[in-house]
């Protein structure tokens, strides 16, 4: 069956917008927002709509994994707002505030908690295009891996290493689904290993977004009764 663009398009998108957000040396968030230029604000509006949109691509008939993706939708749009639109503002005229803000504990910890969603929400439609390898307890052991892959990856907010545990766990996840299941399984890893990647910034973050892509380009070309439309 055609691939359908839309699907694909929006997450090499927000890969293109990632690999163009900013970089610099200093700790001042003012700087940051002077390397953009003007880039900065409509950088960030535009994620917050790209990844809306992901968000409604990535929609399910399944309870749990519409809260997950309703929780992520709000909580990565308003920290784009504070991160991207309110600083980018401040930086402006207050450059001090700006900082301030940006290194406030409740941003710092409404990104934690975009992450972990963003996180939980891939995770979540991963299992749900999990294929099944014919054993009794096949689908309980794949939610196990996933539970355990997403507290290594909320861990690395607090310890280093965890990041390292949730991208072996991660790899290791799409790995046994392989063996069993064979190129079925190949979006399901995908999903699973995008949802270890950082977010928002730079190549990972891109690296993260073109799994995701690969991941529904293929999954849409198995048929239309492999994915629930939107």
């Amino acid at each position: 069956m055609r691939v359908n663009m839309a699907r694909v398009v929006v997450p090499l998108s927000i890969a293109v917008l990632e690999l163009s957000h900013p970089t610099w040396a200093g700790a001042s968030i003012s700087e940051g927002v002077a390397a953009a230029g003007g880039w900065w604000i409509p950088l960030h509006l535009l994620l917050i709509v790209g990844y809306d949109v992901l968000v409604w691509i990535l929609w399910t008939a399944t309870g749990t994994t519409r809260a997950l993706l309703g929780v992520f939708a709000v909580s990565n749009t308003v920290f784009l707002g504070v991160d991207g639109v309110a600083v980018g503002v401040l930086s402006q005229t207050d450059p001090a505030a700006a900082d301030a803000l940006w290194n406030s504990p409740p941003v710092g910890a409404l990104a934690n908690v975009t992450g972990a969603a963003w996180a939980a929400a891939l995770l979540a439609v991963a299992a749900e295009r999990s294929p099944s390898d014919g054993r009794p307890d096949g689908r309980r052991m794949v939610l196990v891996e996933l539970s355990l892959t997403w507290v290594a990856f909320v861990a690395s907010s607090f310890v280093a290493f965890a990041a390292v545990i949730s991208r072996v766990l991660a790899v290791a996840t799409g790995a046994m689904a392989a063996q069993a299941t064979g190129r079925a399984s190949v979006p399901f890893a995908l999903l699973v290993f995008a949802a270890v990647l950082r977010q928002h910034v730079g190549s990972e973050a891109a690296l993260g977004m073109l799994c995701v892509a690969v991941a529904l380009a293929l999954r849409r070309r198995s048929g239309p009764a492999a994915e629930s439309p939107p």
